[in-house]
Order: C-alpha cells, then sequence, then structure tokens
C-alpha cells in the first residue's frame, strides 16, 4: 500500500512539476519558477521533487537528471546535501554517468561539513544532525571515505542513546521535516 500511496504522490508532483520544468532531450533545462520567484522552491525542494521523476519511467529519470543538473548547491545546506546522499543512495545506479559524476562532485565537496561538531544530535533540533549522519553515511558509502562512514556510525549510536533516553527527536515530528526526515533515516 505504500508503493501505491508513493506512486498516487509522485504523480501529483509531475503533474504539477510539467507545468513549469520544461524539458527536451538533448537541451536545457527551462526552468519557470525563476518567473515566480519568491514562490521558487529551493535546493532541498528541488532534490526533493526529483524523486518523483527518478522514479518514473525513461523520459522522466531523463528529465529528473536535468533537474539535478541544473540545480546547483553554491553553499553546504545540511538538508539539500542529505537529501541529494539520500538521491545517490537509492538512484544513483539509474541516472546518466554524467549526472552521477557531477552529484558525486557536490557530495565529496560538502559531505564532510556534516560532520562538524556544530551538527552532534543534542536533544534539541535534530533535524538538521540526523540529516548530517545519515550525509555521512552515505558520502562514506559512496565515497568510499571510511572516515566519513566511521563517523557517521559514532554520530548515529548518539542518536540512538538519545532516543532511548528521550523516547523522541527534537523536531522529527514537525510537518515541515517529516519527508525529509524520515527517507534518509528509512534508507539507512
Amino acid at each position: 500500500e505504500l508503493a501505491a500511496r508513493r506512486k498516487v504522490i509522485y504523480q501529483q508532483v509531475i503533474t504539477a512539476l510539467d507545468g513549469v520544468l520544461e524539458w527536451e532531450p538533448g537541451h536545457p533545462l527551462v526552468d519557470r519558477f525563476v518567473d515566480s520567484a519568491p514562490a521558487s522552491p529551493d535546493k532541498r525542494c528541488r532534490y526533493s521533487m526529483a524523486f518523483a521523476y527518478l522514479a518514473g519511467d525513461e523520459r522522466q529519470r531523463q528529465k529528473g537528471a536535468a533537474l539535478l543538473e541544473a540545480t546547483e548547491l553554491p553553499t553546504f545546506d545540511n538538508h539539500a546535501v542529505a537529501i541529494l546522499a539520500t538521491l545517490l543512495k537509492v538512484h544513483g545506479s539509474q541516472l546518466p554517468a554524467q549526472t552521477r559524476a557531477l552529484l558525486l562532485e557536490r557530495l565529496a565537496r560538502y559531505a564532510a561539513e556534516a560532520g562538524t561538531e556544530d551538527f552532534r544530535v543534542q536533544g534539541f533540533n535534530d533535524n538538521a544532525p540526523m540529516h548530517c549522519l545519515t550525509t555521512l553515511l552515505f558520502a562514506g558509502d559512496l565515497l568510499g571515505n571510511r572516515a566519513l562512514a566511521k563517523l557517521g556510525l559514532e554520530r548515529l549510536r548518539d542518536a540512538v542513546a538519545m532516543l532511548e533516553r528521550r523516547g523522541v527527536l527534537g523536531e522529527m515530528n514537525s510537518p515541515t521535516y517529516t519527508a525529509w526526515s524520515l527517507t534518509p533515516l528509512a534508507c539507512l
């Protein structure tokens, strides 16, 4: 039933986006969101939207790859990087080689920032640290970086200990962050 619900939601996302994201094979993505600012979705939204395209047919997957390539990541954003890492973990093998290489380069550029002391699980706003630990784990695996993976496992142990002590992780049940929080965790 979950797969059927996901398929319906993904189709709704694609239907909504097809009106603002124009793309033809061999041509750059035309993004009408730019014209609708300030309602233009940020990087994390765009990476999240790509899940719908990447779960679709071949043309939709190609459009999803074009969306990912067009979505620059000029600075570190813990949520966007975690979603990027999750996309690569779930759909990386289906991406065109150039798209995969570009996304791996973006992940490599920012993965270490997810391991700073600022992003330890502390029992307050834990969605960012949870995203960072998934980034560390996935980046460690995808990039073959044992140090990132080891730090990710350490942070995961911290999160489990916090969950056992408190029974809940801070802000993980926020409506805004539920999908962004649960998707990477479900992929662990």
